[in-house]
């Protein structure tokens, strides 16, 4: 059945736009650019109230178009110190009390101390970090500044920090300054020596068949809400991506969890010329599937001397891989332990963009079909529409700014 929906639509009503205060709308406590002064308000409150009348504040609410509980909260103050302005709390001065150069200070402690090192970091140490910062610059008037959650927002805003659901990992060993840069000049040397097209980098990642961080609406108070789908959130394959530096992303490899060759029957549908299709008794990867990618490699190539950027995972190496890779005249070339995200080119900017176009396209099949179950094809399908996406001048810088090529690199 469908619903015509075009008379159902809520209307857009226009912002209410503060006429005495007309650039600082929504700002938290900062009313510079209004045409009052606050006790001009006040007295007239004071007025009012002599006058007789009830509705005093609404009164200058209406006049004034500011928010009834600021009014209040304000002239309640006022009255407190004995009818005097308190510099301090008008018009925003607790949320710039600290100057550019203390605010500089506060930041550079959050990112060298505590971002840099992967430190557990929220608005609650924000605030302890503010509060410490403010006690030791005014020991004698430590009560003068409150650390509010407005005060929060907006130092993030302002020096661009925002806050997100952290990935939990695992304590690596640190890895030496002279080994990470053995690594780029090794990079150097390999595209001064070879092709573009002669040079890849390889990665694994897990695919899961109900993709991303699905959202779902519901009514405001209920937190158990559910979704109706085929398979769990849990499970999923291993897909193997495979760039060249000229740009070109090879044909992707689907590792299935199996023994037999049966656990392909789920997705008969995928033609095997859009995919690499193995499987491993653990899902992952292994030697067999290593030695499978070598050899493609190798096809590729024609068996012209190559490299293969690639990261430390134990299946990478084996005896086995390492002695076919020399055979086909392959360089392998490891990333340092910990530093995939920064110096491995599909790490950088390759498959995080697959990775959400692939919960974009997600999302549209339950737009087409609200009922549908989705499986292991809808999830491959949506991988290789979200890998068609990829450009080739995105995946060249990313090999760009991973490898570091255009550097001159120095050992401190």
């Amino acid at each position: 059945m469908s619903l015509d929906l075009k008379n159902q639509l809520p209307i857009k009503r226009p912002k209410k736009i503060r006429e005495s205060c007309p650039e600082k709308r929504g700002y938290y406590k900062k009313y510079d650019a209004a045409s009052y002064k606050w006790e001009d308000v006040f007295l007239e409150i004071e007025r009012l109230k002599k006058n007789g009348e009830k509705n005093f504040l609404k009164i200058i609410e209406t006049d004034y178009d500011i928010p009834y509980g600021t009014i209040r909260t304000k002239y309640s103050n006022w009255i407190k110190n004995d009818k005097k302005i308190n510099e301090n709390d008008n018009r925003g001065g607790h949320n710039k009390l600290f100057t550019d150069q203390q605010e500089k200070t506060i930041y550079e402690i959050i990112k060298n101390v505590f971002i840099d090192c992967h430190l557990y970091c929220d608005d609650d140490i924000i605030r302890i970090i503010a509060n410490l910062n403010w006690i030791r610059l005014n020991p004698e008037n430590k009560s003068d500044f409150m650390v509010s959650k407005g005060w929060i927002y907006y130092f993030k805003k302002r020096w661009k920090l925002s806050s997100i659901t952290a990935k939990y990992l695992h304590i690596t060993k640190n890895r030496s300054v002279a080994e990470i840069i053995a690594y780029l000049k090794s990079c150097q040397t390999i595209f001064a020596n070879l092709d573009d097209c002669l040079i890849f980098n390889m990665d694994e990642t897990f695919w899961r068949i109900n993709n991303g961080n699905i959202q779902i609406t519901g009514i405001t108070g209920t937190n158990d809400r559910k979704l109706l789908v085929g398979k769990s959130p849990k499970t999923g394959f291993t897909i193997v991506f495979i760039a060249s530096a000229n740009g070109t992303l090879m044909k992707p490899l689907i590792i299935f969890k199996g023994s037999t060759m049966r656990v392909f029957n789920k997705i008969s549908d995928i033609s095997d010329d859009l995919v690499y299709k193995k499987y491993s008794t653990t899902g992952w990867m292994n030697s067999n599937v290593m030695s499978f990618i070598l050899e493609e490699i190798n096809k590729k190539t024609n068996g012209r001397k190559s490299a293969l950027i690639l990261d430390q995972h134990r299946s990478h190496l084996t005896d086995t891989v390492k002695n076919l890779a020399s055979k086909y005249n392959i360089e392998l070339i490891y990333v340092p332990k910990g530093e995939t995200a920064k110096h491995q080119p599909l790490d950088v900017s390759i498959n995080g963009i697959i990775k959400a176009k692939g919960k974009y396209f997600l999302k549209e099949l339950f737009m087409e079909d609200a009922f549908r179950k989705i499986t292991e094809s809808d999830a491959i399908n949506c991988m290789l529409k979200a890998k068609n996406t990829v450009t080739c001048e995105t995946i060249k810088k990313a090999f760009n700014i991973a490898c570091d090529i255009k550097s001159e690199l120095k050992e401190e």
